[in-house]
């Protein structure tokens, strides 16, 4: 007995099997060639941010990585981005913070070098002269004594501000003012000036250091005095609202312009010596910066307003429950012409 099939009928499905393997194998290939293409595009723009890190790691500051798309990758380079800028602007301001100390420290250091030269070749047989010398000289080491002081607050408050302080306990602010304007009536009168003074009957309690409340208030009523001409004003006024306390320093002095308004709580920024009745005596710059720190530091706001001729007014405001953290807090100057 014999048994035949058609060959036709045997191939056709191993033909069926060879076109599904083809099929297969080609969407196989298709896909890595997708997955290679997308790993690609994805590890670019993360060997870019690597490139940049580095170089900003070894000192190149001006690195910028390209924000190629809207997704997590481009935020992520923006972000880089926007640190690197930070970085930069952050290392421009220590420069010109230690040119600008360099600067302050050298010009007492230059007096004394010249007057102490000038009292061993000549001043030692005139005494009138070498007590002049000696004065000078006196005069300017605790100018120098002044300005290590100033910078080493400074330091020590910046320093403090990245420290988490332990709770407060609210505090009556009033013996603080008190004392204040015990001190500053006296000052303010022997410069010709008066200081008038309102105070709310009931003061909420702070959450604040009262040293430095009272440290802020002497620098501005200082400031106050020292660019108000003769006859003029001075006002310190305290009023309660609902859930803060808001302090004013104000005067009738000869006012800020905008140009210097903008720049007030810079370091080493220090108004026109013209414009200070008291043009003998002037800062180093640092005590408006001092005065910032103070009230980001107990949690508070200041704000400037200011009128060219007509006078000044400092606003802060200290929350009267939980200080505010200092990222909320704020500095503000507007200058009217």
């Amino acid at each position: 007995m014999q048994l035949a099939q058609p060959l036709e009928m045997i191939l056709q499905p191993i033909r069926t099997s060879l076109l599904g393997f083809a099929i297969a194998g080609l969407l196989a290939l298709v896909l890595i060639a997708l997955l290679s293409c997308g790993r690609r595009r994805l590890v670019r723009p993360i060997r870019a941010l690597e490139q940049a890190a580095l170089a900003i790691a070894a000192g190149d500051l001006n690195q910028q990585v390209p924000t190629e798309s809207a997704d997590e990758l481009g935020a992520l380079a923006a972000a880089f981005n926007h640190m690197a800028a930070q970085l930069r602007q952050t290392l421009e301001q220590q420069r010109q913070f230690v040119a600008n100390a360099s600067h302050e420290l050298r010009t007492p250091l230059t007096n004394i070098k010249l007057r102490s030269e000038l009292l061993l070749e000549s001043g030692l047989d005139d005494p009138e002269l070498a007590g002049r010398y000696l004065a000078e000289i006196d005069s300017e080491a605790d100018r120098l004594g002044r300005l290590a002081s100033t910078l080493l607050d400074l330091s020590r408050l910046e320093s403090s501000q990245a420290v988490q302080h332990q709770p407060l306990t609210p505090i009556d602010v009033r013996p603080v003012l008190s004392a204040v304007v015990a001190t500053m009536t006296l000052r303010a009168r022997s410069a010709g000036l008066t200081l008038q003074v309102q105070l709310s009957p009931s003061l909420p309690p702070l959450r604040v250091w009262p040293e430095q409340i009272e440290a802020i208030l002497l620098n501005l009523l200082d400031n106050a005095i020292k660019y108000t001409p003769a006859g003029g004003q001075i006002y310190l006024s305290v009023a309660a609202m609902p859930d803060r306390c808001q302090l004013r320093v104000a005067d009738t002095g000869s006012g800020i312009p905008r140009r210097i308004c903008l720049h007030i709580f810079d370091r080493f920024y220090r108004v026109d010596k013209a414009r200070s009745r008291r043009s003998g005596q002037h800062g180093v710059g640092l005590g408006l910066s001092i005065v910032q720190a103070l009230v980001l530091q107990n949690g508070g706001q200041i704000s400037v307003t200011s009128a060219v001729g007509q006078g000044t007014t400092f606003t802060l405001e200290f929350p009267a429950s939980a200080p505010l953290t200092a990222d909320a807090a704020n500095a503000r100057c507007v200058s009217q012409a």
